[in-house]
């Protein structure tokens, strides 16, 4: 069924399937808004609708401020979107330059670029171009760190030791030097102080001990003298007493007695 609707400009004939309740106008007026947002330009709604161009712009007024507001944020995100990108694309080339090393580089001299910038650099971006885990570089760091502060502590330690060393006369070992060390308020272990010893290549003057013959020792007491001298010879009992001969004495009397 087709409803004919008379304009100034002749007959129009509308769809019944834009008929509701509401009435004609209501129903063109909200396919005009969708065809309008689906892309149709307003020359295109008049030619299909056949509304007056003043009618249409009229229904379109606040849907194309909606629009215009929308592209207006739209654009203003976009256009952030692009300025945060180029100042990216900014550092990552600077840092490319500075760096002087390629992701296809050895890793120690990854790692030694990314230290000799971190401080100036984000630690992610330079990680990120040289294809390098984070986690990686501040472990390299922190061992880094590490080596450095035991190469400044063996340097202030090497004088000290060699000076406890020569006080001595030469004649201090590791233990000892360390332990004059520790007494002075410096902070030194024995391996510690054995290991500055290797590095300075200095040993401890010790002199040959002399060993006593104790053989040859003539004791004082009586009782200690060696009355056998080897000689188990005797012409009377009870002469002399060997220490097994005393032991098995005082086993029998512990026996007899206990």
């Amino acid at each position: 069924m087709i409803i004919t609707c008379f304009k100034v400009f002749g007959l129009i004939k509308i769809p019944e399937s834009l008929i509701s309740f509401k009435g004609v106008s209501g129903t063109i007026k909200l396919k005009i808004i969708d065809d309008f947002k689906n892309g149709c330009t307003s020359k295109e709604l008049i030619d299909k609708y056949g509304c007056s161009k003043t009618t249409i712009n009229d229904w379109l007024r606040t849907t194309r401020l909606e629009i215009g507001d929308d592209d207006l944020k739209s654009l203003r995100k976009k256009y952030s979107s692009l300025c945060k990108e180029h100042e990216k694309m900014k550092i990552e080339l600077e840092i490319y330059k500075r760096l002087e090393c390629l992701p296809s580089s050895p890793r120690l001299v990854k790692l030694n670029a990314i230290e000799k910038y971190y401080n100036i650099y984000p630690v992610k971006t330079m990680c990120r171009i040289l294809d390098v885990s984070v986690g990686t570089f501040y472990n390299h760091l922190n061992r880094r760190v590490e080596e450095k502060f035991n190469i400044k502590n063996d340097n202030f330690l090497r004088p000290l030791v060699m000076e406890v060393y020569n006080k001595s006369r030469q004649r201090f070992g590791s233990i000892k030097i360390a332990q004059v060390l520790r007494n002075e308020g410096y902070t030194i272990s024995n391996k510690k102080s054995k290991h500055l010893m290797d590095e300075l290549n200095i040993k401890p003057i010790l002199g040959k001990k002399k060993k006593k013959d104790l053989s040859k020792i003539e004791s004082k007491n009586i009782y200690l003298k060696n009355l056998i001298g080897k000689n188990f010879t005797r012409n009377n009992p009870n002469e002399a007493w060997t220490p097994m001969s005393l032991k098995l004495l005082f086993q029998v009397i512990h026996f007899l007695f206990v």
